[in-house]
């Protein structure tokens, strides 16, 4: 079997991607074909499934990804309304469940190899029903980190804080008053 690189070296690369978001939405490949990697069965939808650009940085920002998923049609039986779609999308839990997106190479029909090229949690989930009503277009919003850079990391000033890192002190236990800011520093 033919390492990802050399895979890479050859003059025509087939490749497909796979979306595992196994928390109510399900397993996804825009290949042609159903696929199974790991033992997990991703259903073929094709050019329905677009996926951005990785956006990444050289500054300390989180990487994210948008996944499109296009064409969701309703379920007979269930009214047969695009509304109900939305509706079960509204209601999954989602906030910062895990999104992995798996690569698979391809040749003459058969995976020569697999690489996991995205790891992420989901953000949010938008809904655009089509004019008609007849299908359903999901936009999921992911980042690649739980943590986020921007915000600033502290502590407060009370004694559950400061026995968190220093156990025995006991300094805030007399404290009365609160204060907004202890400046700590000499000037």
């Amino acid at each position: 079997m033919p390492t990802v690189t050399e895979i890479l070296d050859r003059n025509t690369v087939e490749y497909y991607d796979c979306v595992s978001m196994g928390f109510g939405i399900g397993y996804y490949t825009n290949a042609p074909w159903d696929v199974t990697v790991d033992s997990q069965v991703y259903t073929s939808v094709g050019p329905l499934l677009g996926l951005s650009e990785i956006s990444v940085s050289a500054h300390f920002d989180i990487d994210s990804m948008d996944i499109t998923l296009a064409g969701i049609v309703p379920v007979d039986g269930l009214g047969g309304s695009s509304a109900i779609v939305v509706t079960a999308l509204q209601h999954i839990d989602y906030i910062d469940k895990e999104v992995i997106i798996t690569r698979i190479y391809v040749k003459d029909g058969v995976t020569e190899q697999t690489e996991v090229i995205y790891r992420g949690y989901v953000d949010s989930i938008s809904c655009a029903v089509a004019e008609f009503g007849e299908s359903t277009t999901a936009l999921i919003k992911t980042s690649s980190h739980w943590v986020n850079f921007q915000r600033v990391n502290s502590r407060y000033t009370n004694i559950k804080s400061q026995q968190a890192f220093f156990p025995t002190d006991n300094g805030f236990k007399y404290a009365k008053a609160v204060q907004k800011e202890i400046i700590w520093a000499e000037e």
